[in-house]
Order: C-alpha cells, then sequence, then structure tokens
C-alpha cells in the first residue's frame, strides 16, 4: 500500500480564508486511490490536489516521476 501526504498551505478565496491542512491518499494494492476526507478517487484526482502541496516536488519525484513531463 501507498501512502501520500500532502501539505497543503492556508490560501484565500475572495474574503474567505481556508485553513492549512494535510491531505492524506492511499493506493490500495489493485491500484485504487482513496483519501479519508474525499473518498475513492482516480489517479489524477490525486495529482490535482496534491499539486497544491508545499511537499509537492518530492510527491511528484517519489510517487509520480512522469506525469507531468514538462511541468
Amino acid at each position: 500500500m501507498t501512502t501520500i501526504t500532502a501539505n497543503i498551505p492556508s490560501r484565500k478565496s475572495g474574503k474567505t480564508m481556508i485553513a492549512a491542512r494535510v491531505d492524506t491518499y492511499t493506493q490500495d494494492e489493485n491500484g485504487r486511490w482513496n483519501s479519508p476526507d474525499f473518498g475513492p478517487m482516480t489517479e489524477g484526482d490525486v495529482i490535482d490536489m496534491a499539486k497544491r502541496a508545499t511537499n509537492w516536488k518530492e510527491i511528484k519525484a517519489k510517487h509520480f516521476p512522469m506525469v507531468g513531463f514538462h511541468s
């Protein structure tokens, strides 16, 4: 099983401040992704969410080295 911990920074959306959070994504032995906060996810969903993380470079290098090859 693979587990990713993404450190999502706080951000402002309009006049609302959204607090920083830590998201966790797990991949089971069959390749299915899941999050305790968001439920079942696709690999693309995990990447889209984790791209906002302050530790995205480490996540990408370890778990998604070829995704978004040029970005």
